[in-house]
């Protein structure tokens, strides 16, 4: 049966309205690394749910499913049973994930390869152009070493990047990666890795060891030049010259 929860809302506030207009240009300007779970289905919820806070929405559906992938995987009669989430709520969670599945595929095709560390190389260095800031990104990859995703984990030192290891195997794991590369950037210096970068590395490649991936390499950028430091590239990449 039909939840019509929605249905008996009053109409929204000039305040809350301005909320959610806030809230999709944060995620139009920022994307979405720079957003929770809770608040990207907030944002979903938007579109059927046009006359109700969603944010206390969003937050039940993570808590009773654990975690975004969960919420996405659940079937419309669990989803209806969360108060807020009308079949409307749960044909919608449905759908995005459809498409997403369905972008995947049609997408995965043209995925590039990229198997030598040259390739990557020249991939991370255009990610720092005008950055001024450090920052590091986590690049996943298939077992044919074609490029899922590149995640942006944090700004700052590479250090402030120790506490989201966690985070970065999520993120490895929503995408079903087999391999990883870690990349962070020297702004105001050489690509020459600091003993920081060098134990962080050696510490996150034990914590992907443990879970079944791969840390293929860390690789320090500066300018237009790079640096790996765990050198394992030499028997899984074909290495080019950098």
């Amino acid at each position: 049966m039909e939840n019509n929860n929605e249905e008996k809302t009053t109409k929204p506030s000039v305040l809350y309205e301005g909320h959610r207009e806030r809230m999709r240009q944060r995620f139009l300007e920022y994307g979405m690394d720079h957003m929770q779970d809770t608040e990207l289905l907030e944002i979903l919820m938007f579109h059927s749910i046009p006359r109700k806070d969603t944010k206390e929405v969003a937050h039940q559906l993570v808590q009773s499913f654990g975690s975004l992938s969960g919420v996405m995987n659940a079937a419309v009669e669990d989803l209806m049973k969360i108060s807020g989430v009308s079949y409307n709520s749960a044909v919608l969670i449905k759908l995005t994930l459809a498409l997403s599945r369905r972008y995947a595929i049609d997408s995965h095709e043209d995925l590039p390869m990229y198997d030598t560390l040259d390739k990557i190389g020249q991939y991370v260095k255009r990610l720092y152009i005008g950055v001024n800031v450090e920052r590091v990104y986590l690049l996943l990859f298939d077992n044919a070493l074609r490029l899922l995703d590149c995640c942006w984990i944090s700004d700052g030192s590479v250090n402030s990047a120790v506490p989201k290891t966690r985070v970065m195997i999520e993120k490895a794991y929503q995408k079903q990666a087999s391999s990883v590369v870690l990349v962070h950037n020297h702004p105001h210096g050489i690509a020459v890795p600091s003993g920081d970068d060098i134990a962080l590395t050696h510490r996150l490649d034990t914590a992907f060891d443990l879970v079944g991936i791969k840390l293929l390499e860390h690789i320090v950028v500066a300018g237009d030049k790079y640096a790996p430091i765990l050198l394992k590239g030499t028997d899984m990449f074909r290495i080019s010259n950098m």
